[in-house]
């Protein structure tokens, strides 16, 4: 992507099988379930950055991590006018989300997986999410896409697996200028989303 501060971003998955039930999505001390940030100018080994959220922990990791709390991050990017970072984030079971992170911010941000997923509790049925960040957009995916494609339900999904994309800031499509546009890989269907104002 292109990053607004000549550092290296990168995403990483829990890793995990169904659940994360080696709980990496809230995990500090991996890198999984993250975006990290990290300064590859500053020689071998890469280093983070000392404005990281973390960069003052002991840990091996968590002095990269940027953001956590995620299960996919199927593609990001940032808003190259703004410097606003938007992620497409893969459910497992009910909902695909896409998640918002500031220009302006310090990072550290919690998106709640496996505690979440989308803007509802995962695990358990009251979840404490006082300290998480709900995504910008939601859709309900896989569950429900399987079972329309078996016949089993008459409701046409919206789809079972997001795919992250871009803010549209070229000349030739004035209606989207400015929007996010991003697509389901299951069903194909692209949405674009505005995102002024913190709604």
């Amino acid at each position: 992507p292109d990053d607004p501060d000549n550092y290296l971003y990168m995403s990483l998955g829990d890793g995990g099988d169904a659940d994360d039930p080696n709980n990496a999505g809230q995990d500090l001390t991996t890198p999984l379930g993250s975006i990290l940030r990290i300064d590859v100018d500053a020689g071998a080994p890469a280093l983070a950055p000392l404005t990281n959220p973390f960069a003052d922990d002991m840990g091996p990791n968590e002095d990269l991590i940027w953001v956590y709390g995620l299960r996919n991050p199927w593609r990001f990017s940032f808003d190259r006018q703004t410097g606003d970072l938007y992620i497409g984030d893969v459910g497992q079971n009910e909902w695909e989300e896409i998640d918002f992170v500031g220009s302006t911010s310090k990072g550290g941000l919690n998106f709640g997986w496996n505690i979440m997923e989308g803007k509802h509790c995962f695990l358990e049925e009251n979840c404490d999410n006082s300290a998480l960040v709900e995504p910008i957009y939601e859709y309900p995916n896989n569950a429900n896409y399987i079972k329309t494609l078996l016949g089993l339900r008459q409701k046409k999904p919206d789809g079972c697996s997001v795919t992250g994309g871009y803010v549209y800031r070229g000349k030739h499509i004035t209606d989207l200028y400015g929007r996010y546009v991003f697509g389901d890989y299951c069903t194909g269907k692209v949405w674009s989303i505005i995102y002024e104002n913190g709604r």
